[in-house]
């Protein structure tokens, strides 16, 4: 059974529409990762799905049995929805601990279960937990947003753009947690512009072109297609790579 389906999703930012019709379906556990060129509406999908992009009459979204296109954006937590945006995703001026927190605003009650759920994941940001998340490298950051957004056991993260700017250690990094996170059960829906290692971890991905679906297949089987490859990441296929 499918926890989020998103069907005809048509809007964008003012009267111009960027999504002309877009499909997305998120299984429980499930990585799906959104893929690309630039323009295609990657981000603008994802934020119609946590209420942040207007859409418009015959769009549908679908989130764990409930139609919430258009809910309010600030009524998707209590729903079992975080939203992990690409940039401006920390308090620089707060700790790493008082980050976290932050993600439990909510629910106050769940926040001591949500450290060390939190903690849990992601180990490194215990020894940090006083440090001015400010402080914190690229990759740290990111890591203390999506600790950040795990805080109340959502159904579903989306993360847009996670591993943009980050050194291939914590590229790596990044990508392994999404792999954890979906074990646990809980879904991931990713916008990624590293197309490659992102699918290579997905279970379904998705290729969006100027606002409408190009593709979809499992992560390996748009690896496998030579004109997913040619078209939308950077190159040959990876066997053709390797000849």
């Amino acid at each position: 059974m499918s926890l989020l389906v998103a069907r005809n999703m048509v809007g964008g930012y003012g009267e111009a529409d960027i999504l002309h019709g877009v499909n997305l379906t998120v299984a429980p556990g499930q990585v799906v990762v959104i893929i690309g060129p630039n323009g295609a509406g990657k981000s603008t999908a994802m934020k119609a799905v946590a209420g942040l992009v207007r859409l418009k009459p015959g769009s549908s979204v679908m989130f764990d049995g409930t139609e919430i296109a258009n809910a309010p954006a600030e009524s998707m937590v209590a729903r079992g929805l975080a939203y992990v945006p690409q940039e401006r995703n920390v308090f620089p001026s707060l700790s790493v601990e008082e980050n976290l927190l932050m993600g439990a605003y909510a629910r106050p009650s769940a926040a001591k279960d949500g450290l060390e759920r939190s903690y849990a994941v992601f180990p490194d940001l215990a020894a940090k937990r006083r440090a001015a998340a400010g402080s914190l490298s690229g990759g740290q950051r990111q890591m203390v947003a999506v600790a950040r957004a795990l805080m109340l056991t959502p159904k579903l993260i989306m993360l847009d753009e996670p591993t943009a700017g980050l050194s291939p250690k914590f590229c790596t990094l990044i990508f392994d947690k999404v792999r954890e996170i979906a074990a646990s059960g809980i879904a991931v829906l990713m916008v990624e512009q590293n197309a490659r290692p992102a699918l290579a971890i997905a279970d379904r991905g998705v290729v969006l072109a100027m606002g409408r679906n190009r593709a979809e297949d499992t992560g390996p089987g748009l690896l496998a297609n030579p004109e997913i490859g040619h078209l939308f990441l950077g190159g040959n296929a990876p066997e053709e790579d390797a000849a």
